[in-house]
């Protein structure tokens, strides 16, 4: 199916690869999650939820399947699987990039947690009846994430200097009627960050 993302136009979702090893109904239920997250979260956003933490997710579900161990039903994931895959997240490595080799970072192994975990929230929501009913998640399987994520580095100066001249061509056009209109909410944005 494809959803329509404002930003980033139409934004095309396939799950066929997801139904290997006998998950046909696994991959349906998470396809229906990511459906129904569309009136919720922008196409961008679901996207990097497929790539990101369902991806993972099935790589774990591989793993298992490798040795002999197959979840192929809503119903088969409890908490003690969920607890399995953030041990699971722990032991993986970088493929590529400069970090190639080394562990996931704590933003990309709380990603692909909370990915997963929000399609699963939302099953649990839609069809209670298809879950496990021992299906519960760790309140804080990360903590002090926000601390250990590397900060964004602060805006040089030409970088400042591109953002306030576009800002204060927002204010113009905005005070002064030029081109199209704009919402009152996109007009408090602009001011919001002018100020910050």
């Amino acid at each position: 199916f494809n959803i329509d993302c404002p930003h980033h136009g139409k934004i095309k979702f396939d799950f066929n690869p997801y139904r290997e090893n006998g998950r046909d109904d696994l991959a349906g239920h998470l396809r229906d999650a990511i459906w129904s997250l569309r009136h919720e979260a922008v196409g961008a956003t679901l996207r990097g939820i497929e790539g990101g933490g369902l991806r993972y997710f099935w790589r774990f579900l591989d793993d298992l399947h490798a040795v002999g161990e197959s979840i192929t039903r809503l119903d088969q994931i409890d908490r003690k699987l969920m607890d399995r895959y953030l041990a699971w997240l722990e032991l993986q490595v970088v493929f590529r990039g400069k970090t190639k080799g080394q562990r996931l970072s704590v933003a990309v192994k709380k990603k692909g947690f909370d990915d997963i975990k929000a399609l699963l929230t939302n099953r649990q929501k839609r069809v209670p009846v298809a879950m496990s009913p021992a299906l519960s998640f760790p309140r804080n399987p990360f903590p002090n994430s926000n601390q250990l994520i590397p900060k964004r580095e602060a805006y040089s100066a030409s970088e400042q200097k591109r953002i306030v001249d576009a800002l204060n061509q927002d204010l113009r056009s905005i005070h002064g009627g030029e081109g199209e209109p704009v919402t009152p909410l996109q007009v408090l944005a602009v001011h919001l960050i002018l100020l910050a």
